[in-house]
């Protein structure tokens, strides 16, 4: 078992980006456990497809991760850096409605902001002005279910494509 002193400095060493990953997988992990309420359940992914030249060559690794998925070249539209944001802050902002949703109080939404702000500093620091960011607008393939909102984005760093997406069911 690694100690917690190991774990740090093993992360000190590993470069800009991949230490971006780590919070970002971690940060996932607590928006799924914060966004919890009744009839209300979130999901969030983040996935590292690997290096593409193109979109035509990520989509033979996107389906290789996602079989069931449609191609690419059809459904995945580029957006602007606004949307792409837009459509993250929809899901976190999301608190429900008179039949389900996540009853908070200040602390709590204090908790929910705090790691939704990290978890968008983290996937800013994956993105530069030469990332192109695509919106893939299909439920095709795609491991979730989405009832009250969803959002699927594509990105790109360095030639490096990543595949995020996030949902709220009942």
């Amino acid at each position: 078992m690694m100690s917690r002193f190991f774990h740090r400095i093993k992360k000190t060493f590993l470069p800009k980006q991949q230490r971006a990953i780590l919070a970002i997988e971690q940060y996932t992990a607590e928006l799924e456990y914060l966004l919890v309420g009744i009839n209300y359940q979130t999901t969030f992914e983040f996935v590292s497809l690997g290096k593409a030249k193109n979109l035509d060559k990520a989509d033979v690794l996107f389906k290789k991760t996602f079989p069931k998925a449609e191609d690419l070249q059809k459904v995945a539209k580029p957006i602007e850096l606004n949307r792409f944001w837009n459509c993250i802050d929809t899901g976190l902002e999301y608190r429900g409605n008179t039949s389900s949703g996540i009853k908070t109080n200040e602390a709590y939404e204090k908790a929910i902001s705090k790691t939704a702000q990290a978890y968008k500093s983290a996937l800013n620091k994956s993105i530069d002005t030469n990332s192109q960011l695509f919106e893939y607008r299909s439920d095709i393939g795609i491991p979730d279910y989405p009832v009250f909102w969803a959002f699927r984005l594509l990105f790109t760093y360095q030639d490096n494509w990543y595949f995020i997406y996030g949902s709220a069911s009942d």
